[in-house]
């Protein structure tokens, strides 16, 4: 008869070790590992500096279509920065979405152009930085274990690659206007 009680103990420890298992998982998953911290820090501060760059750009610009993009960078950009902080404030791991050293150098450095050379290097840096940006979330996506940091990277993907494709799209044209300037 000792059977029943083995058969009892079985049957009362695998719920225990199924739950147990699902909790070890939802706290990995609300981890932020070292690569997901650095994916949310890096997309925060390239979003403000895109941020005010397309501020920048939106005074600057005498291109109606530079113009264009910038505030669409300008309705995208602040909530995927703010979605990023607080994935990372979420998981304890804040992010400080501050510009680099190199994007505060590109904001003065396009900050003296202006006319058609400003439009012309502002989209010349978006083009590039964006075609960045959506390698920067494909992997993400591709590499992540955590389903919130997977979630926004796939959420943002869109829009990212709308941005990159929308600033290529503009590229030429806006070429094409400074050299009939000339």
């Amino acid at each position: 008869m000792k059977v029943q009680p083995l058969i009892l103990t079985l049957a009362l420890s695998f719920p225990l070790a199924v739950f147990g298992q699902t909790a070890a998982s939802t706290k990995t998953n609300e981890h932020l590992s070292t690569t997901d911290h650095e994916f949310l820090q890096k997309l925060g501060k390239e979003d403000q500096s895109e941020i005010d760059i397309a501020k920048m750009a939106v005074k600057k610009s005498n291109d109606p279509q530079v113009q264009q993009y910038a505030k669409s960078i300008l309705s995208a950009d602040p909530s995927m920065e703010e979605q990023a902080k607080t994935i990372a404030q979420d998981a304890k791991h804040p992010i400080d979405a501050n510009v680099t050293p190199q994007q505060k150098a590109e904001y003065d450095r396009l900050s003296k152009l202006s006319g058609h050379n400003f439009d012309h290097a502002y989209i010349n840096y978006e083009a590039t930085r964006q075609q960045e940006d959506v390698a920067m979330v494909q992997h993400e996506i591709n590499s992540t274990r955590n389903e919130k940091v997977k979630a926004f990277a796939q959420q943002e993907e869109t829009p990212v690659r709308n941005a990159a494709e929308l600033a290529k799209k503009t590229q030429p044209q806006v070429a094409h206007e400074m050299s009939a300037k000339k």
